[in-house]
């Protein structure tokens, strides 16, 4: 069916900020902030679930460190960022999701440096090292820098991420300081809930218990689609009849952004729950938002040409998101186990990383 023939990916766009390069003197305070970090072997006493924030003054968010290497594995300093990069961090902590899994790690917002040896570097972390004259010997002594947003491949830093990245280092280096000489407990006494925080106020910096702001709920409404739409297509696809499965989820595969950042493409499927033949296949960008995944559905609704009475679909978000969606087209939202799509996505996924389709 031409339906079904993902033609869709040749008009996949992606929205990117405009890169700006960290400056020769960003670099170098990343560096030398990085470099004090690791020689103070804060993982020595500092375990991976010691939690504490950095404001960065640049825009208020806050970046919630964690220093790695209590586990003697991969040493350094990670930092989520805002509510968002904290809600995921902690559900990988709680055991929530299973940090083993491609889609929890695939949709961490954080950045990070990580000390690893040399053949863990690419060719442009090499070159920023020497133009900045630095030397380093040894495994678990280069720094390697990284920013990771949702759905995309951790990738080089931007000025703004570099420039928070070192300032983390330095207030990261004065907290596990005052926890290695016992002047410091990272859980607070009375509201476990607290986060020691770290601020630059007029005076300087100074640290202070907050209670983390939660993520913003997304806009579930259909504001950014035509009602015209809605109604061409009920008036083309006449009443509502059978039911189907549907999902959204990252393909474990990558496509390329213009600046050449890889990510993962958010891929919607559905098949006719009875048959388990497949009834729909859309894609889009990494991570999207509501609108862009009601979108996404409603075009693989018009291609298909008829409309499900019922959706069963594999999550509550997923219901939310389409619920708005659904309700205008008179199909019902159910949350529930998908059998025949789980067999269809696993077939298509092996078919089209088999075929180098991405």
């Amino acid at each position: 069916d031409g339906d079904l023939s993902l033609d869709s990916r040749l008009e996949l766009t992606v929205e990117e900020e405009e890169y700006v390069a960290p400056s020769e003197e960003d670099w170098r305070a990343l560096y030398q902030a990085a470099v004090a970090f690791r020689n103070a072997l804060p993982w020595a006493w500092m375990d991976d679930g010691d939690l504490f924030a950095v404001e960065n003054p640049a825009d208020g968010q806050l970046g919630y460190c964690i220093v790695m290497g209590g586990g003697g594995r991969e040493f350094g300093l990670a930092v989520f960022v805002g509510p968002e990069g904290l809600e995921s961090y902690r559900r990988l902590e709680s055991g929530e999701v299973d940090p083993e899994s491609f889609e929890a790690t695939a949709m961490l917002g954080s950045l990070s440096v990580t000390f690893v040896g040399r053949s863990h570097l690419e060719k442009p972390d090499l070159a920023t090292i020497r133009s900045l004259g630095l030397r380093f010997r040894g495994n678990n002594t280069w720094p390697l820098f990284r920013s990771q947003h949702p759905g995309w491949l951790p990738w080089l830093l931007n000025q703004a991420e570099a420039q928070f990245l070192a300032l983390a280092l330095e207030q990261s280096l004065e907290i596990v300081r005052q926890v290695k000489d016992d002047d410091l407990a990272l859980i607070h006494e009375v509201n476990e809930e607290l986060v020691l925080t770290r601020t630059r106020g007029r005076r300087g910096w100074r640290q202070e218990w907050r209670k983390p702001e939660k993520p913003v709920p997304p806009d579930q409404s259909l504001s950014s689609i035509d009602p015209g739409r809605l109604e061409d297509l009920r008036q083309r696809t006449g009443q509502p009849s059978g039911t189907w499965e549907l999902d959204m989820f990252l393909l474990p595969a990558t496509l390329a952004a213009e600046s050449g950042r890889p990510y993962f493409p958010n891929m919607v499927l559905a098949v006719e729950r009875t048959s388990g033949l497949v009834t729909g296949l859309g894609l889009s960008g990494p991570a999207p938002g509501v609108p862009v995944q009601q979108e996404t559905v409603l075009r693989m609704l018009e291609r298909a040409g008829h409309l499900p009475r019922h959706l069963r679909v594999a999550s509550d978000s997923v219901r939310e998101s389409l619920d708005p969606l659904a309700k205008a087209l008179s199909i019902s939202v159910r949350v529930s186990v998908l059998p025949a799509l789980e067999e269809a996505k696993e077939k298509l996924c092996a078919s089209m990383l088999n075929e180098d389709f991405l």
